[in-house]
């Protein structure tokens, strides 16, 4: 679900000091593009919403929601459920996310 090798990249791309102001700002965009989702009616807006999850989620290792947004990005037409899942993916790749970064880190993130 996570792929922490790519966490403690990110931790080294950025420093220590600035990943957590990192993590925050793709948290709180990830989950406003997910509360955007039920909204798009278009398969052209849904695949771009879906590619800007799949980028973001890979950035930060959310290798799960990463995959099916790169399925449901190529799909030609939004799949019954699909914010659904989404929204539940994110929620449980965050939980794992905020479980593993550590104790120092989890209350700022939350």
């Amino acid at each position: 679900m996570i792929d922490w090798q790519r966490i403690e990249t990110l931790r080294e791309e950025v420093g220590p000091e600035d990943f957590l102001e990192v993590a925050e700002m793709f948290l709180a965009e990830v989950e406003e593009a997910v509360a955007q989702l039920d909204d798009l009616t278009a398969i052209e807006a849904f695949a771009e919403q879906m590619h800007f999850l799949k980028g973001s989620a890979s950035n930060l290792g959310f290798e799960a929601l990463s995959n099916y947004c790169a399925d449901q990005e190529k799909a030609d037409q939004i799949q019954e459920g699909t914010s659904d899942l989404v929204r539940a993916l994110f929620r449980d790749s965050r939980t794992v996310f905020l479980s593993g970064v550590g104790n120092d880190t989890q209350g700022q993130l939350a």
